[in-house]
């Protein structure tokens, strides 16, 4: 049985209109209207017939299919529900495993660039995965995309991506598109073309606007909106029709962080917000919570120009991303800007329901208050967490990324910047623990643990759980011990 493939990054977008096959398809019948006519596996070299390991040839010409995969049983079969033309492939599972449709073999040198396009819908593909893999002379999942699962109409599906490697030589490239999923998936107009290497990966959605809309009598210059913290607000998504804001309405138990999100919007012209301020929450019996226990920071965007290793029907684009200290700042016209605001409720506050309020204040154009209420839980979480976590801080990445240099000037301040990102993490009751322990000093009268024994003494004092020994020496082999 062929083993389960390998799974890295392949550059992968969703996009939302058709585009006609074009010429230079190297691999013929992508459209699954030819019916097999010869066995195509039968005519490769053994080498290359190695990369087709538990398929057979299927009913579409130049195309081989495996349903056994995985203890699967999966059947592929033409349909008349074709996206184009009069048929396209239907993969249906009987018994989930794992199947796949493969493409003939593509030859490209090392380097080259090449873009894939299909069309594909699904009905109850569920319970597993569909990706997208690419295999052959390069390794049995060289790169990969998980799709999109569940049920959807024709949705078309594109990736740019590199030829890997530094051989001279030839790569032979085979493509599969694999369910590991229940139900039924059906493909359609699949083409494979060479691309220049200069194009990017896609610019379709870089620096989108929303569309105008008429702005109201009433208006104010803006508008405001509250959204759950769990949205993401995308700065070229159209303007809705949206109420006016109401409350800012918030639950968290006692020492507990909880957040809010608002949003500015200039779809008539730029807007200058001078100011944000909170008044203090009134709550039961004269209780309060402080306007000092409440802060805001503006969310900002992240320019994305190489597609994400995982399915994302957004494209290329600007993300919300960072977190930037409050401030004076302009939403420009035909933008938004969301605000975070993080409240945080003292250890010993009552229970019960606080309220008060937040002001953002403009240049020029009429300020808007919105009412806040948090209603506190009677129950408090501790300072200590029991739930083990850990994330990564790429401590290299961090010293790249703020330009500090190797010198006693430069250490000292990517040494700063490292701690303030284990505060922050620590803060909120996540371990900073993967790269603690990673980096040891070394010189001729051996390992110095000195550092690491410190970082790792404060961490573990301020809340950290668990960390990771990513290099550790092995002592005795370099007779640094019995």
């Amino acid at each position: 049985m062929k083993p389960c493939p390998l799974f890295a990054a392949l550059w992968l977008t969703l996009a939302s209109a058709a585009s006609p096959v074009p010429a230079a398809n190297l691999t013929p019948n992508g459209s699954f209207e030819d019916p097999q006519k010869t066995d195509f596996l039968a005519t490769l070299d053994p080498k290359t017939r190695d990369y087709y390991a538990g398929t057979k040839q299927s009913p579409f010409e130049s195309w081989a299919f495996g349903g056994h995969y995985q203890n699967g049983d999966y059947t592929v079969e033409t349909t008349t529900a074709a996206h184009t033309g009069k048929q396209s492939c239907k993969i249906t599972c009987i018994k989930k495993g794992r199947a796949g449709i493969a493409s003939s073999p593509v030859t490209l040198k090392t380097g080259a660039s090449f873009n894939i396009s299909f069309w594909a819908k699904a009905q109850d593909a569920n319970g597993g995965r569909i990706f997208l893999n690419l295999e052959g002379s390069l390794g049995d999942g060289w790169t990969s995309k998980d799709l999109k699962t569940g049920t959807f109409d024709w949705t078309h599906f594109s990736h740019r991506a590199k030829v890997k490697g530094n051989l001279a030589e030839d790569q032979t490239i085979v493509a599969f598109i694999y369910t590991t999923c229940e139900g039924a998936l059906w493909i359609d107009d699949f083409t494979f073309d060479p691309a220049d290497a200069a194009t990017p990966d896609d610019t379709s959605v870089i620096s989108k606007k929303p569309n105008s809309i008429p702005e109201p009598q009433d208006s104010i210059g803006y508008r405001i909106n509250i959204v759950s913290p769990l949205d993401k607000i995308f700065p070229s998504d159209n303007y809705t029709p949206t109420a006016k804001a109401d409350k800012i309405d918030i639950a968290a138990a006692r020492n507990e962080y909880e957040s809010a999100q608002i949003v500015i919007e200039a779809p008539w012209r730029p807007v200058k917000i001078t100011d944000i301020k909170f008044t203090d929450l009134a709550g039961p019996a004269g209780a309060a919570i402080p306007a000092s226990a409440i802060k805001w920071e503006r969310v900002d965007y992240i320019q994305t120009t190489v597609t994400p290793p995982y399915f994302t029907d957004r494209g290329l684009g600007s993300y919300p991303d960072p977190l930037l200290p409050a401030g004076p700042f302009t939403v420009e016209s035909l933008s938004r800007t969301p605000i975070w605001i993080t409240i945080k409720t003292p250890r010993g506050c009552p229970a019960g329901t606080y309220a008060g309020s937040v002001t953002i204040t403009t240049d020029g154009q009429k300020p808007t208050t919105l009412p806040i209420n948090i209603k506190v839980w009677n129950f408090a979480l501790t300072d200590q967490t029991h739930l083990k976590t850990l994330t990564w801080l790429s401590t290299g990445v961090i010293r790249d990324f703020y330009n500090n240099p190797s010198t006693p000037r430069g250490d000292q301040k990517h040494a700063n910047t490292v701690q303030a990102y284990e505060n922050i993490l620590l803060e909120h009751r996540l371990g900073p623990g993967g790269d603690v322990a990673a980096h040891l000093t070394r010189d001729n009268s051996g390992y110095d643990f000195t550092t690491i024994d410190a970082t790792l003494e404060r961490l573990i004092a301020n809340g950290m759980n668990s960390f990771i020994i990513a290099a550790a020496p092995n002592l005795h082999r370099e007779k640094q011990t019995e």
